[in-house]
């Protein structure tokens, strides 16, 4: 079966473009015949879709399943492709050859053989991530998050979903010396936090209020709303929204992804998925 080939990429590619310059070349209409592409497997290669040599297609192996209290559940994956902090990957649970019918997955803990992910205990998933199962990963995708902190920082993480996508970069953190404060709204089992973590619960704009003040740095699980963000306008520039919406295919390619920035849009499969607060539109 023969993919369609696209000159330009290409091109873009071979002189040293760099991602944005392929995914430009890429996805932009050109004069090229494409053929019938048939949706097999090779088309999650994204070497092949889009020519983007960092990014890898591989098969991961389920090796432990656990619900974690609070309606989450963790699955470890032994996997050749580890994100870094701040990335995510394309998860497929069952075979299939749509590659839009992939799940963005963020890492909650990264391990020596791979990672560990977190999902709703009634997650449509679940049934098929069982220990010996094989998960179809492409990936990584996105920018990874630099965690340069001196001993002593003091970072403020304020999650108003569940903090998995966050826990790596607090680990990172940690691992410097920073000193971490977790904001909650939402229940979540505190027990598998690591216990360097101070977690406060609550309603999040009070809890930020009253710990902005203390913080030198600001990470959120989502792009903040006009009250949340007017509160952390002095830190604006030390902090840091993640968009984890809709990422259905991590190359750029459907647009899906675009945030309003101040120079305008970004794609955060591309760009982020983090952006600092002040480069937001």
């Amino acid at each position: 079966m023969q993919l369609a080939h696209n000159p330009a990429a290409e091109r873009a590619a071979a002189d040293g473009g760099g991602v944005g310059a392929v995914i430009a070349a890429c996805c932009n209409p050109g004069p090229w015949r494409h053929d019938t592409i048939a949706l097999t497997a090779a088309i999650s290669l994204a070497t092949t879709l889009c020519y983007h040599a960092a990014m890898q297609a591989a098969t991961a192996r389920c090796t432990r399943i656990a619900n974690i209290g609070a309606g989450r559940t963790r699955a470890w994956l032994q996997s050749a492709i580890v994100p870094q902090a701040g990335q995510f990957v394309l998860a497929r649970y069952w075979p299939g050859l749509d590659p839009y019918l992939s799940s963005a997955v963020f890492p909650a803990a990264l391990t020596s053989d791979g990672f560990a992910l977190e999902l709703p205990s009634d997650d449509a998933t679940l049934p098929y991530l069982v220990p010996g199962a094989d998960v179809r990963l492409t990936g990584p995708f996105g920018q990874p998050m630099p965690m340069r902190h001196q001993p002593d920082s003091r970072i403020l993480f304020i999650c108003a979903r569940n903090p998995h996508h966050l826990l790596p970069l607090a680990q990172q953190a940690l691992q410097a010396g920073a000193d971490i404060t977790l904001l909650l709204e939402r229940p979540y089992p505190l027990q598998t936090l690591d216990a360097r973590i101070e977690a406060r619960h609550g309603e999040l704009l009070t809890l930020l209020r009253n710990h902005l003040a203390w913080a030198e740095k600001v990470f959120v699980d989502c792009l903040p709303g006009a009250r949340m963000r007017a509160t952390l306008q002095p830190l604006a520039g030390d902090s840091y929204a993640l968009f984890a919406e809709a990422l259905p295919c991590g190359t750029g390619a459907c647009q899906g992804c675009a945030v309003p920035g101040a120079k305008g849009y970004q794609l955060a499969c591309v760009n982020g998925p983090f952006f600092r607060l002040s480069a937001l539109a």
